[in-house]
């Protein structure tokens, strides 16, 4: 089986940094990816809403270079989280995308200067995720 998903979206806040109890950085951030169609001749645009993940170095590239609004690519695995609600007993299902590969695709004003070979910097740190050339789409 493989679970590789990839998507380009706007952050919809600023991330979120988690320390955890090992010293481990964990940035929570929610990702809106927008899909443009015609039915019946009228242009439809539906938004989906991504909640994402990142850990290590990529967390920290994330909290320290991003804000609201920025033009993201992400790549990671998809992750059903399954839990009993305390309230009402019944069982909540929610996906969350775990990034591997962030790839900075806009810079707002007042995010601080990227180190100069991003390529490289982006990915998490015992990851085997392929990179590909800039000029040539990730698929």
């Amino acid at each position: 089986m493989y679970n590789k998903c990839i998507f380009i979206g706007r952050l919809t806040k600023d991330v979120e940094q988690i320390n955890t109890k090992t010293g481990t950085t964990l940035a929570k951030f929610g990702l809106a990816v927008n899909n443009k169609y015609k039915k019946d001749g009228q242009l439809i645009e539906e938004t989906m809403f991504i909640d994402c993940v990142a850990f290590a170095k990529t967390a920290e590239n994330m909290i320290n270079y991003t804000k609201k609004g920025m033009l993201v690519l992400v790549e990671g695995k998809l992750k059903l989280d399954t839990w009993q609600d305390a309230k009402t007993g019944q069982n909540r299902y929610k996906h969350t995308l775990t990034v591997d590969v962030v790839k900075f695709l806009e810079f707002k004003d007042s995010v601080p200067e990227l180190p100069k070979n991003t390529n490289e910097v982006f990915k998490q740190e015992k990851t085997n995720s392929p990179t590909w050339n800039n000029d040539e789409p990730p698929f």
